[in-house]
């Protein structure tokens, strides 16, 4: 099994440019113990700002051959310098966990430390992590958070708002069990009745939300420069995101962390966002990819795609409750209710029109209730699809069957020609 190693495995060797440590600590390689070399550092004495930076950009040199762009990071630290022991027991305390990260496999379920997930949280922040091989290249593929630390960011306030959430969970001593449930895809049963269903217009979003909530994640899931609702989902809580360093790309499956304790309440999207502290009540997120229907050769409409988003979403739906997927029983009992935002309709392109009747199809073949959270943009189909709710009284396989029986439209017009 492919695994991660972290900073303090054996294997993470490294040249000590500024001969930090004494000449026997290097080998005949001519380098020295990356963990040794950080734990040499990291017992600087640190009392400014201004001095946790040039650490960080030795470290840069250390790792990446040159310093970085500290910027934006220049204006969140000063005000949380009073957290910068935490973070440095933090990241010492990660040698007493194991020293590489298995990544998950389809169908396994992984319950992490509170203590663990912070202390790999603090090796974010310090940026002393390298990248995944699993991850792709470094525009896309980050393990750290120095992309948030640069002058020129795509989104300066989610940046420093993420930075302002990091530092605020690492300035404590968290307790607890987060798991990772990576779900192996099923082959959904639709031969089921429809499951309950509501639709709620919304002005604003609010993240997290108290339901289980899908988040409209990208293949290779992860934090990001921006305000996208996976970006929001992470920024709102830094506990998760270290699930860059052993989840591989979603392929097929879906990812189910529960337990998720958030450090922030995020309100708004896109350009429009604030923040505040989060009650620490467990909330559960619902990773699962769309197509990028802006770079596919084919529409909503096609069977082959309307197929891979029933099963995706019915993969995710039946790891939060009710049924597996597949018309057996499963996850943890009881219908449990899923709430959802016009899913693979903002970045992806989708056509909500043939989005939301997927969504509702995954759900009832997961034998899960469904909220539809649906923002400005997409009110009008909105309605039009809560009219077609109201209406219908077929099966999900009818469903399924009417919307490839369409002609190609899209919009209120899928919902007009169903």
């Amino acid at each position: 099994m492919t695994a991660y190693h972290l900073p303090h495995s054996p294997q993470n060797r490294v040249l000590d440019r500024f001969s930090t440590l004494p000449d026997d600590a290097e080998g005949e390689d001519g380098l020295v113990p990356l963990w040794s070399l950080l734990l040499a550092l990291l017992d600087r004495d640190v009392t400014t700002a201004n001095e946790a930076i040039d650490l960080l950009g030795e470290i840069a040199v250390l790792l990446r051959d040159k310093s970085g762009d500290y910027t934006t990071l220049r204006n969140v630290l000063p005000g949380y310098m009073s957290c910068w022991p935490k973070i440095v027991g933090h990241a010492r305390a990660l040698s007493t966990f194991e020293p590489t990260l298995p990544l998950l496999v389809p169908g396994e379920t992984r319950i992490i430390p509170r203590p663990h997930l912070q202390s790999m949280v603090a090796h974010q922040f310090l940026t002393t992590l390298m990248r995944p091989p699993h991850r792709p290249d470094e525009e896309n593929g980050w393990a750290d958070f120095e992309i948030w630390y640069h002058s020129e960011l795509p989104h300066q306030a989610a940046a420093e708002m993420y930075l302002a959430g990091v530092l605020t969970f690492l300035g404590k001593d968290a307790d607890g069990d987060v798991q990772f449930d990576f779900r192996a895809p099923v082959s959904p049963h639709l031969d089921v009745p429809m499951a309950p269903i509501r639709i709620s217009l919304m002005e604003e979003y609010v993240a997290p939300h108290p339901d289980a909530m899908v988040v409209s994640a990208n293949q290779v899931i992860g934090f990001g420069r921006s305000a996208t609702q996976e970006e929001i989902y992470f920024g709102c809580a830094p506990e998760v995101c270290p699930a860059v360093l052993f989840v591989p790309p979603l392929g097929a499956s879906a990812l189910i962390i529960s337990s998720v304790s958030p450090t922030l309440r995020i309100r708004g999207a896109r350009r429009q966002i604030s923040s505040e502290i989060a009650t620490q009540t467990p909330h559960t997120f619902v990773l699962m990819d769309a197509l990028e229907l802006d770079e596919a050769d084919s529409g909503d409409l096609h069977p082959d795609n309307m197929d891979r988003e029933i099963a995706k979403a019915a993969t995710a739906f039946g790891g939060v409750g009710g049924v597996d997927g597949t018309g057996g029983t499963g996850g943890s009992g009881g219908p449990r209710r899923i709430a959802t935002p016009a899913w693979g309709c903002g970045a992806f392109c989708g056509d909500p029109g043939v989005k939301l009747p997927l969504l509702w199809i995954a759900a009832s073949s997961a034998g899960v209730s469904l909220e539809v959270l649906v923002d400005p943009p997409h009110h009008v189909v909105a309605r039009a699809f809560e009219r077609f709710v109201n209406r219908w009284e077929g099966t999900a396989a009818e469903l399924r069957a009417r919307l490839g029986a369409i002609p190609p439209c899209s919009g209120e017009d899928v919902l007009a020609a169903l």
